[in-house]
């Protein structure tokens, strides 16, 4: 709405030269509601409507909080009625992540929810060995030829952390700061 009704996307309103003028009448307000399924329906069609908008990503993430509080269940829920507003045109692309396996199953599986049935739960591909080389190989780039990290004493490392980018990150870091 900001982006729509800055100054030079303003409509004239008069235009009035050597005494003579034309006056228009205001361009309408953005439509408000204060259910906020219609607001963020109301939002949305705006976005939708700027020229070259052809699509909208919401992404949503660590969305499993939403399932704590009252308040998130009325995000969901005005969530939900966007969401089923654009499911035949396909111009609202929903994308919703979390942390939180239980979380996230809790929220989707809930029957009697807004949240139920949302969404498909689809992990991400765990990362590999492509990417346990590209943090040694980072790390290597500082260190003498004749102390180089070796890879694969890392891919077991980086298993025993569940995988998790950061702590692997961390855990060579630590190793090519403090170890020779």
């Amino acid at each position: 709405y900001t982006l729509k009704t800055r100054r030079a996307r303003e409509t004239v309103r008069s235009v009035k030269a050597l005494g003579l003028g034309v006056d228009f009448d205001a361009s309408p307000a953005s439509p408000t509601s204060a259910d906020a399924g219609q607001q963020l329906l109301h939002l949305v069609a705006d976005v939708l409507r700027q020229p070259g908008v052809k699509r909208l990503l919401l992404l949503l993430d660590e969305v499993q909080e939403l399932a704590r509080t009252a308040s998130g269940a009325l995000a969901m829920k005005a969530v939900r009625a966007a969401a089923n507003r654009h499911k035949a045109d396909g111009r609202l692309l929903l994308l919703m992540t979390g942390s939180s396996r239980e979380g996230l199953a809790q929220l989707f599986a809930a029957h009697g929810q807004p949240s139920f049935g949302l969404a498909e739960r689809q992990d991400f591909p765990v990362l590999g060995r492509d990417y346990v080389e590209h943090v040694v190989a980072r790390a290597n780039q500082a260190r003498a030829r004749a102390h180089k990290l070796n890879v694969d004493a890392f891919l077991d490392a980086f298993a025993r952390l569940g995988h998790r980018p950061a702590d692997l990150e961390a855990f060579v870091g630590h190793v090519a700061t403090y170890h020779v």
